[in-house]
């Protein structure tokens, strides 16, 4: 915003004491006759659009309330606004009156908006109300401003801008060229050809002014003539980007102005040869090759030329290829043709040869032809080949023996005269194919050989001959391999083995059995036919002893067996029984022979015997005789005799090895046999079948079960083998019986009621009857129970034996307490028998186990504490019950640190380490005591863990830590200072606030500190706009907000400024101070210039032009002089002085006008001055000399006037003087350049205008012919060095905020610096620039100036490292030893938020820990104690740096027990139950109870799977009266009870896709079974039979849930949940016209189904025959004739099916035809032609979705 008040102008003008008074009494007037208190202001409504009539106001003036009567405010237009009153608006009036109203009122003002077609932007009106201070009081609002919307549009049009035409004689053709809207200023449009060797422009560029805009200029483009025959070429004329100093206009591009097509036509005359000619050479007579030869340009007279043909080439045609000699002779071209054909015959042969090539040569053009392409290339395509083909196919018998030879010919056809190969071999193929085996054992192959001049080889195959009843066979030879030259034409023959063999019997194979030890054996023999085999045949057979050990008639019941051999009719095999006598003699295996003989009518005898094996079954054999039972004896050795017999030969003697082993219930061991088990050797005698075996049985005094040993026999001599290998041995018992106590118990006491202690008293000896003992109780060891731990009194009482119980239990009932004691001991004494029992041991001790101990747990039962008041927190340390050691127990405790924690004695007062807990104490408190410290640090938590220590052990997780929040009671207040509050646009210095926090922002992010800009400097105008908000980064105080000034050319009136004022946000309350100022200080005040005059020494004045460049409060004054230089005053110019009076307008000119002495006197051109001096005002001289040039009127010609084209280079240069004058050049004259301003110094002049180098030069007019020579025009180059930046320094920074970067330039130079390459205006001047804030990685660019020069920008980057967060850490716990919790922490679960790092060890107790490369820790068998870990991140790049945090784990062997129910912490962990609580399943019943005394086979009552500690003894889960404990399935009310909650129902549906489908189709079934019920079901099956029976073929199934089995049609589901549905989707397929229903029935389930009337579901199908009218049929017979009828392969409605394909198969497999969207249009055509008739397979898929049909087309022709 400027500042034009009359304050402001009063302020910097008013100097003396005396007006100093006036102002402020006329201030003090000013205030006390204000208005009477209304208050006007003023706002902006509507911006008004040229071209329209806005309704209603643009601005509107209020007052606040009216004393008394109307009010008139008067306002006036600044001269700021950009639109002009009286021309783009209607002059304003200057004031409105607002009619009176007690409550205030308003009026409005109206912009009558002129509708120019001027394009100009967008302009602003800006209202500004003056003061009155006598009826009103200016508000706060006294400028509003509105802009005037312009409708004019930039624009070119250019007409035609195609299909112009030029010619290469000079032709020329136009085109208009025109604005669309008026410009404010000039508008030059650059021309350009894209071609200039085709055409050329009139003109460079064409220029419209404001005046002549819409007057189209004609542009003209002529052709040039290049004398090169390139036909007619397109070229293009090139619009640039408009130029001009009205915005719209300056913004087009070239882009925007189409460009111009035109095309310059070709005038030159060529004759060519179009193209290459390439043709196949014919077999005989010739074959004409046509060429074609144009001519371009004239074409109207006719025209010849000759042509010559040449072998050429790699492969050159010789003269032979044209008959004998080259062709050659004229091309004519007739009157008006452009083209003239040229004939080559080419002699056709049948040799096979390489393509060959020549050319053709056009010469001798008709007169004014050149030629062009004067050549064409023939080839001569070779079209004769070598062809090898297979002739024809060979069927023959195959014969019964040896091989025959199947001959086949292969043939080749072309060149013969050589020799050549190909390769030949056999494969088995058609319906029944050869195998290797008639080829004797492999497929033939080899070569196949033509002999020089034959066209023919033989292939001979040779087949096998055989005798077996076969059908013909078939296979085919292939050709490959040909020699080079040679193709394969037809590849393949067949051959066919006809069968000759005729019908044959055969034994078919042996036979081997044992021959059983009694009755018979049969051996079933086969005997087999080949032939014919539909009518019953005979023969006969009989049997003969053979081989080394031939059977006789007696191993056949006494004589050998004969009979018939009957083979049933339709039979191809006969059995044929032998019965084989079984015996039990040992002898060698046996044989015979089975002989077929006498054969039916019509049959031979192929193989006619088979061999019969009897294997010997019989051998000799070891037993043991029988089982021995013996008493053992009390002492010495008892004899236990076995037996062991052999059966066989016995002549000789034979020995066995023999083993005891322990065996039975009750087995022996080997102290029952002295020591070690027995073993030896059973020897039989010769010519004796027994052998005795003695095992000697120790004997003993032990009342013991009576046992039982093995004797095992092995081993036998060779010959024999063992039958029944094993007897028994029983050891009976023959001692008496005792009373013992069979052990000690060991148990912990409990906390509360009784433990059972049960002690096992046994007997040995009798124990059918019952029997009893006593027992009694007593103290005993070192620390011995006392009477009170069982109640009182010791106890004792009866053993009771029951009958048959070798074993009585005893219960003695230990009271629990909860006292921490030593383990206490007592001892059972068993006494008084009953008669005939003795005692063994009789006593038992009993161990009291100390289960109490002092277990510390911590809580924080205040857990908030604040700053504020110094609010204390509290811990409390618990033991869990009183000490009662005689001295304090002191608990120790660790502090967590790092992260959000608090600081020991920082943050809280110092806490130790440990609490003490005082004799007869329980608990300990830990008080935390707040520091009061003023930084804002947010929520920070206290966090203790209980560490080990002496005389207690740790509560686990989470009792052992806890934790106490200290309340922050300080916030981040944010203020603002100026730390440069002065900025200067010039030289550039920016200003800059300084936010800051109260403390270091410590929050994990930036805070955004929002702000409000105001003063009376302008955004974007006066500096560059400030964002609103400002980031303060995580770890950052403060941030920065630079300004930087816009160094523009307006004239402020003294400083601007730019106020920041803090506004609220998150995070963060506002301060004091909460706003300050930059004072923008400007260098620009309002200039006055002069401008230069040339002029005639006839003109009779010259009249300067003295310019005000900007607004001028009060106006300003000038005072003007002439002055002297070449033109002296009074002789050639009037002297004049003056002053010059400004209003202070900007652009307000005023004229100084010189008057001119016309004289006779030939001087040449003369200057003077006129100087401009004592400016008064806000302004300053800028141009203060203004020159006048006067133009000699008495020389022969006046010297050429200077343009203003540059004279300053910063480069190296070319410069053509001729540019520096705009000076017609008169005929006769030419300008002529010297080094010298003495034209007669004639080696001073330039041979040429261009110069490459600084100095002065004189531009002279001479006429050589009348030696007239005209004043020097004088023209100075200057060439300067850009400056060049010497060095740049980067920075990096830790997340965001300002940075500085710097950079070194050349002696002289200056440094600005800019956002990009592009922009106009600098963020700053000087080496070193403070940037604004960079929130990412940002480049800016430096410039350097000096001289007039700039040099290229450079790049200097300010990157924004991230900075790095180590995150939060929560302490945790681990166990030493396995079961009792976590044995391994994963370390990165302890840590929340942050980037990457490492991990390593701070400090743990002895021993040592490693840390995993998954960063777990394994701390089995680590000491216990607290082990404390840093994380470290690993990110943090330079100047951010890395950050670490601890977090603590407390290590403990876990064997506590937390609940106190018996069972340790750890143990309850393994089991599923809660160490913390006794009662896991809150039954009444503590776990230890229910667990039971053995924590590995822990008590499950019901056998469910869920042990009694969690099976509830209360709860019923599934209502069926049975408690979940006794219940083995407690979600289940039918079990163990079928309960009302049993009830369930099966729903069953079933639907068909298809109702009535077409035979051969699929149908899909959908059964769906829903459980209506809501329990679950078991065991449900389904049947559902879909096959032949039912009139379906099963195709598929499939199913949600369960398993089909198609062939007993029973869909099987193990379970279903309530209201589960599941389907069974079966696919089948009608084979047969009918109606046909589908039965499902639900037939078994669990429960069983309630209500059966939806357990069955049907659905029915009706299968139709297919029809010939069906869409998609097809006519499988097609005999394709030509005459129309039946000649292709027909499919009704195949247009509807768009997707469909066909494929066809010969009846080898070989594909003959296959297309894709076929249209009955195949007649029976493969790749070679015509299909043989015959049958062929098809495959049609109509690709609807509908199953893929098969079948057979035959073909008849």
């Amino acid at each position: 915003m400027k500042i034009n008040t009359l304050y402001t102008i009063f302020s910097n003008f008013l100097v003396t004491a005396r007006l100093r008074f006036l102002v402020a009494v006329s201030a003090f007037l000013f205030a006390g006759l204000s208005g009477y208190g209304q208050t006007v202001t003023i706002t902006a409504n509507s911006n008004p659009l040229e071209g329209q009539i806005v309704l209603g106001n643009n601005f509107t003036i209020n007052v606040a309330a009216l004393i008394s009567g109307s009010v008139t405010v008067n306002y006036v237009v600044l001269g700021t606004s950009t639109a002009m009153e009286g021309v783009d608006f209607t002059t304003l009036s200057g004031s409105v009156t607002i009619p009176f109203t007690i409550l205030g009122g308003s009026a409005s003002i109206q912009i009558d908006v002129t509708d120019d077609l001027i394009v100009e932007g967008n302009e602003s009106v800006v209202i500004e109300l003056q003061p009155d201070p006598a009826n009103y009081t200016l508000g706060a609002t006294t400028v509003a401003s509105v802009d005037i919307i312009d409708n004019d549009l930039a624009g070119v049009s250019i007409n035609p801008s195609s299909g112009l035409t030029t010619t290469e004689g000079g032709g020329f053709d136009t085109f208009d060229i025109v604005l669309t809207s008026e410009p404010t200023a000039n508008v030059t449009i650059p021309l350009s050809s894209s071609n200039t060797l085709e055409g050329v422009l009139a003109v460079t560029d064409v220029v419209f002014t404001p005046a002549n805009w819409s007057v189209a200029q004609t542009v003209t483009v002529t052709g040039v003539d290049d004398f090169v025959v390139d036909g007619d070429i397109a070229y293009t004329i090139i619009t640039g980007d408009p130029t001009s100093l009205n915005g719209p206009y300056n913004a087009l591009t070239a882009a925007d102005v189409p460009d111009v097509a035109v095309t310059n036509i070709d005038d030159d005359n060529v004759m060519d040869m179009d193209g290459d000619v390439a043709l196949a050479e014919g077999n005989a007579g010739t074959t004409a090759f046509v060429f074609t030869a144009s001519r371009s340009g004239a074409t109207t007279a006719a025209a010849t030329a000759a042509f010559t043909v040449t072998g050429s080439g790699a492969n050159p045609a010789t003269a032979a290829d044209f008959g004998g000699a080259f062709p050659s002779g004229p091309v004519n071209f007739a009157a008006g043709s452009a083209t003239a054909n040229i004939t080559v015959n080419v002699s056709g042969d049948t040799t096979v040869e390489p393509n060959e090539t020549f050319t053709v040569t056009l010469s001798a053009p008709s007169a004014g032809y050149t030629l062009g392409t004067a050549t064409a290339e023939g080839t001569i395509n070779n079209d004769d080949s070598n062809v090898m083909d297979m002739d024809g196919d060979v069927a023959l018998a195959e014969g019964n023996a040896g091989t025959t030879a199947f001959v086949f010919t292969a043939s080749r056809s072309g060149a013969t005269t050589a020799a050549a190969t190909a390769a030949f071999t056999v494969t088995g193929s058609g319906a029944n194919p050869a195998t290797a085996a008639d080829f004797g054992g492999a497929f033939p192959s080899g070569p196949v050989n033509f002999a020089a001049g034959s066209a023919t080889a033989n292939i001979t195959v040779n087949v096998s001959g055989d005798t077996t009843v076969e059908p013909n066979e078939t296979f085919t030879v292939t050709l490959s391999a040909p020699s080079a030259g040679y193709t394969l034409g037809t590849a393949t023959a067949e051959g066919t083995i006809n069968n000759d063999d005729s019908n044959v019997m055969d034994m078919d194979g042996d036979v081997a059995l044992a021959e059983g030890n009694a009755g018979t054996t049969a051996f079933v023999f086969t005997a087999s036919r080949s032939g014919a085999t539909t009518a019953a045949a005979t023969a006969a057979f009989t049997v003969t002893g053979s081989g080394a050990n031939p059977a006789t008639a007696a191993d056949f019941g006494g004589a050998f067996p004969s009979g018939p051999v009957n083979f049933a009719a339709g039979s191809a095999t006969a059995n044929i029984t032998v019965n084989v006598s079984g015996d039990t003699a040992v002898e060698p295996n046996e044989t015979f022979t089975v002989t077929l003989s006498a054969p039916s009518a019509g049959y031979t005898l192929g193989t006619v015997t088979a061999i019969g094996t009897i294997n010997n079954d019989d051998s000799d054999t070891m037993s043991m005789g029988g089982n021995v039972t013996q008493s053992e004896g009390n002492a010495g050795a008892t004899a236990f005799g076995f037996t062991a017999t052999r059966t066989g030969a016995t002549t000789l003697a034979a020995t066995a090895t023999f083993t005891v082993t322990g065996s039975g219930a009750n087995p022996a061991n080997a102290a029952d046999f002295g020591g070690s088990f027995p073993t030896g050797t059973a020897t039989f005698t010769a010519g004796s079948a027994t052998a005795n075996i003695t095992v000697n049985v120790s004997g003993d005094t032990t009342v013991e079960p009576n046992e039982t040993f093995t004797v095992t026999l092995s081993a036998p001599s060779a010959g024999y083998t063992l039958g029944t290998a094993t007897a028994e041995g029983t050891i009976n018992n023959d001692d008496s019986n005792v009373m013992d106590m069979d052990g000690d118990v060991a148990l912990a006491e409990g906390n509360a009621g009784t433990t059972a202690f049960v002690f096992t008293a046994s007997r040995s000896g009798a124990t059918t009857a019952a029997a009893t003992a006593a027992f009694t109780v007593t103290g005993s060891g070192a620390n011995p129970a006392t009477a009170a731990d069982f109640g009182g009194a010791f106890p004792s009482g009866p053993v009771n034996f029951a009958a048959g119980s070798a074993t009585a239990d005893f219960t003695i009932n230990v009271s629990g307490d909860t006292v921490v004691e030593l383990n206490e001991t007592f001892t059972v004494t068993l006494s008084a028998p009953s008669a005939g029992y003795t005692l063994g041991t009789d006593t038992a001790a009993g161990t009291i186990n100390n289960d109490d101990s002092y277990i510390a747990s911590i809580t924080a039962n205040d857990a908030s504490a604040a700053e504020a008041s110094t609010a204390t927190g509290e811990f409390t340390v618990d033991i869990g019950t009183a000490n009662t050691t005689g001295s304090a127990i002191v608990v120790n405790y660790t502090i967590a640190t790092g992260g959000s924690n608090a600081t020991n004695t920082t943050d809280y007062a110092t806490l130790g380490g440990s609490v003490s807990i005082g004799n007869n104490q329980q608990t300990g408190l830990i008080t935390v005591t707040p520091v009061d410290d003023g930084l804002v640090e947010g929520p920070e938590t206290v966090i203790l863990t209980l560490a080990t220590g002496t005389g207690y052990t740790l509560a686990t997780a989470p009792n052992n830590t806890a934790t106490v929040t200290i309340a922050d009671n300080d916030s981040y207040i944010a203020t603002i200072t100026a730390t440069d509050p002065d900025a200067t646009e010039s030289p550039m210095s920016s200003g800059l606030f300084t936010v800051g926090l109260n403390t270091t922002n410590i929050t994990g992010s930036p805070m955004v500190i929002n702000y409000n800009v105001s003063g009376t400097a302008t955004p974007d105008s006066d500096y560059i706009a400030l964002g609103g908000a400002v980031s303060i980064g995580n770890g950052q105080e403060s941030a920065s907000i630079t300004v930087t000034p816009i160094n523009d050319s307006e004239v402020e009136a003294g400083l601007e400024t730019v106020i920041v004022s803090l506004t609220s946000g998150s995070g963060y309350t506002v301060g004091a101070p909460n706003n300050a100022t930059v004072n923008i200080d400007s260098e620009d005040t309002a200039g006055i210039s002069i401008d230069d005059v040339v002029v005639n020494e006839g003109d009779g004045t010259a009249t300067f032009t003295v310019t005000l460049n900007g607004n001028v409060p009060l106006g300003a004054t000038v005072t003007y002089s002439t002055a002297n230089n070449t033109a002296t005053a009074g002789t050639d110019y009037a002297a004049n002085t003056g002053i010059l009076t400004f209003s202070g307008t900007s652009g307000e000119t005023e004229t100084v006008t010189i008057n001119i002495i016309e004289d006779a006197i030939p001087e040449g051109t003369e200057t003077f001055y006129v100087n401009l001096a004592s400016a008064i005002g806000l302004v300053q001289v800028v141009k203060s000399q203004g020159i006048g040039t006067i133009a000699d009127n008495d020389n022969c010609i006046e010297a050429p006037l200077i343009n203003t084209t540059p004279t300053i280079f910063c480069e190296d240069f070319t410069q053509d003087l001729d540019a520096y004058t705009d000076t017609a050049i008169p005929a006769g004259f030419e300008l002529i350049w010297s080094s010298s301003n003495d034209f007669s110094i004639t080696g001073a002049r330039l041979p040429t205008s261009v110069v490459n180098f600084a100095a002065t030069f004189y531009g002279f007019l001479h006429n050589s012919g009348t030696d007239c020579t005209s004043p020097p025009l004088e023209v100075t180059l200057v060439r300067n060095e850009p400056p060049e930046i010497l060095s740049t320094t980067p920075t990096t920074i830790c997340g965001s905020g300002t940075a500085e970067i710097s950079a070194t330039v050349t002696a002289g130079g200056s440094l600005f610096w800019y956002s990009s390459t592009a922009d106009t205006l600098p963020l700053g001047e000087g080496s070193n620039f403070t940037t604004p804030d960079n929130t990412a990685t940002t480049i800016y660019y430096v410039e350097a100036s000096a001289n007039g020069c700039t040099s290229e920008r450079i790049a200097v980057t300010v990157t924004v490292a991230d900075p790095v967060e180590a995150g939060t850490t929560t302490a945790t716990s681990a166990c030493s030893i396995t079961g009792g919790g976590p044995t391994t922490i994963d370390l990165d679960t302890t840590r929340s938020g942050g980037t990457a790092g490492v991990w390593s060890i701070v400090g743990t107790p002895p021993g040592t820990v490693t840390i995993g490369a998954d960063n777990t820790v394994d701390f089995e068998g680590a000491a216990e104690g607290d082990y404390v870990f840093r994380f470290t991140t690993n990110t943090a790049v330079s100047p951010c740096v890395n950050e670490s945090v601890d977090v603590t784990i407390s290590v403990t062997t876990c064997t506590m027990d937390s609940d106190g129910d018996g069972i340790i912490d750890r143990d309850e962990v393994t089991l599923g139950l809660d160490p913390n609580n006794r009662d896991t399943d809150a039954d009444g019943i503590n776990d230890g109870v229910e667990v039971g005394p053995d924590v590995n086979n822990p008590i499950d009552t019901d056998s469910d799977g869920i042990i009694d500690a969690l099976d509830s003894n209360i709860l019923d889960s599934d209502n069926d009266d049975i408690v979940d404990q006794l219940d083995p399935a407690n979600d289940n009310p039918c079990i163990p009870n079928i309960s009302d909650a049993c009830q369930i129902d099966l729903g069953l549906e079933k639907v068909v896709d298809r109702a009535s489908i077409l035979v051969g189709r699929e149908v899909v079934f959908t059964v769906t079974l829903t459980n209506l019920s809501q329990i679950m079901v078991t065991n449900i099956a389904v049947n559902d039979l879909v096959g032949p029976a039912t009139g379906f073929e099963y195709v598929s199934y499939s199913a949600t849930k369960g398993i089909y089995d198609p062939v007993a049609g029973v869909w099987q589901l193990d379970e279903m949940l309530a209201e589960e549905v599941n389907t069974l989707v079966i696919t089948a397929m009608v084979p047969e016209i009918g109606t046909y229903q589908n039965i499902a029935a639900i037939v078994d389930s669990f429960p069983d189904d309630s209500n059966a009337t939806n357990n069955t579901a049907t659905a029915s199908v009706t299968v139709t025959p297919r029809s010939s009218d069906e869409c998609g049929f097809l006519f499988n017979q097609i005999s394709p004739n030509g005459d129309g009828i039946n000649d292709a392969v027909y499919i009704n409605c195949i247009g509807d099916y768009p997707n469909n394909t066909l494929e066809v198969y010969d009846r080898y497999g070989n594909e003959v035809f296959a297309v894709s969207g076929y249209d009955n249009t195949w007649t029976g055509t493969g790749n070679n032609g015509d299909l043989p008739k015959g049958t062929y397979f098809y495959i049609l898929d109509l690709g609807d979705g509908t199953e893929v049909r098969k079948g057979w087309i035959q073909i008849i022709r």
